[in-house]
């Protein structure tokens, strides 16, 4: 699915009455592609990194996840874009589509 191809149809299992969804989770395939993502940001990092003043802290699963939780708002646009640093000066960015890459996670308390 393109992001160009968003029904929003596939999205009744979202309480659109809040204004955040958090609590989302990775896809089996959105698992492969953020990790494929960290690793670019490794290999990146370490092809870039002239001093060890330029290093900064790579993303995690958990942190694009909390990205995710954080900024999302399905109901207006369920896609994820963000750019993550992977020196003081490069970045490199990441393309998530909800029901594709990360879903609503469910809890039964």
């Amino acid at each position: 699915m393109n992001f160009e191809e968003i029904n929003f149809e596939d999205f009744e299992d979202v309480d659109f009455e809040s204004e955040y969804n958090d609590d989302f989770e990775f896809t089996e395939e959105g698992e492969k592609v953020v990790q494929e993502f960290i690793n670019e940001c490794q290999i990146r990092q370490k092809e870039l990194l002239n001093a060890e003043s330029d290093a900064v802290k790579l993303p995690t699963k958990e942190a694009i996840l909390k990205d995710i939780d954080q900024t999302v708002i399905v109901r207006e646009n369920p896609k994820y874009v963000s750019d993550w640093n992977v020196t003081t000066e490069h970045s490199i960015q990441i393309k998530l589509l909800y029901k594709k890459h990360f879903v609503k996670a469910y809890s039964f308390l």
